[in-house]
């Protein structure tokens, strides 16, 4: 057109010229599937086991099998999958948690649940051995206003609170996968419609991902993830990202005192959906 000029941008520049909340929207209208959890409940483990699934059964050739967003652009049958902690929990007061859980509402939700005390110490060592973020004890991180204990147990109520608000939800709780791996993988790709996974690609997967070889993984940087993978301190096992995986491992940290306050707590405040107060 005479007199007009026209300038050319990416869809990167264009994104970044839209206000982030409307680029969130798209983003979240064109996710089929979202793996939710609170930091420090195991969630690279599945993503490796899921991505190399994934990969092995499409035959893929991927540097980062944790970029789970990007595996549907190379198959038309894999689903569009985005890994996030939802509202960021650990850096927020209770007040500041969000009930809101309408942005989910066209896609289903994989919320992997851990037992509080385990997610709590392992957040402790993340924060004061990796982040440097926190220079307490472990006893005063247990009542700090942002990633205590009480925020876990929030965050589990929101989402028990919130189940209907997605097309689907599927609960997978960590000490399940630790115990059964290719069940519950099995049961999970069921729900993200790749039933025809075999059982040869889904053992191998879990053999993939075994503990001692993330650790390893970690070590050497293999994960591919930036820095944010890398253990604060190689000499440090309670700095790795991939720190014990223990069930039950809080026993070792906690008072029996402490123990019994945080279990009160989880009567009064944890669903039993998720089976952690029996």
């Amino acid at each position: 057109i005479p007199g007009k000029r026209f300038v050319f941008v990416s869809k990167r520049q264009l994104a970044n010229l839209m206000p982030r909340s409307w680029v969130r929207a798209v983003r979240y209208r064109r996710t089929e599937f979202f793996l939710i959890s609170y930091p420090k409940s195991g969630r690279t483990w599945l993503r490796l086991m899921i991505g190399r699934a994934i990969t092995t059964h499409y035959n893929l050739q991927v540097n980062n099998l944790l970029g789970l967003s990007q595996l549907a652009k190379l198959h038309p049958a894999i689903p569009r999958i985005l890994v996030n902690h939802d509202d960021n929990p650990h850096m927020k007061t209770l007040k500041e948690l969000t009930w809101d859980k309408r942005p989910y509402r066209h896609g289903k939700v994989i919320f992997l649940a851990r037992d509080p005390r385990d997610v709590l110490v392992s957040l402790y060592f993340h924060k004061s051995r990796r982040d440097h973020a926190f220079t307490g004890t472990l006893s005063q991180f247990i009542d700090t206003p942002i990633g205590g204990f009480d925020s876990i147990l929030r965050f589990y109520q929101i989402w028990a609170h919130s189940m209907h608000v997605p097309k689907g939800f599927h609960l997978i709780r960590y000490e399940d996968l630790h115990n059964r791996p290719e069940a519950e993988l099995e049961k999970l790709f069921t729900f993200m419609n790749l039933s025809d996974f075999s059982s040869k690609t889904i053992a191998e997967a879990v053999a993939f991902a075994r503990f001692d070889r993330m650790q390893k993984m970690e070590q050497q940087g293999q994960f591919q993830e930036t820095n944010r993978l890398l253990p604060g301190n190689a000499a440090d096992t309670e700095s790795f990202k991939t720190r014990r995986g223990k069930i039950g491992g809080y026993s070792d940290y906690l008072s029996a005192a402490e123990i019994e306050e945080l279990n009160g707590r989880m009567r009064r405040h944890l669903s039993p959906i998720f089976k952690y107060t029996s």
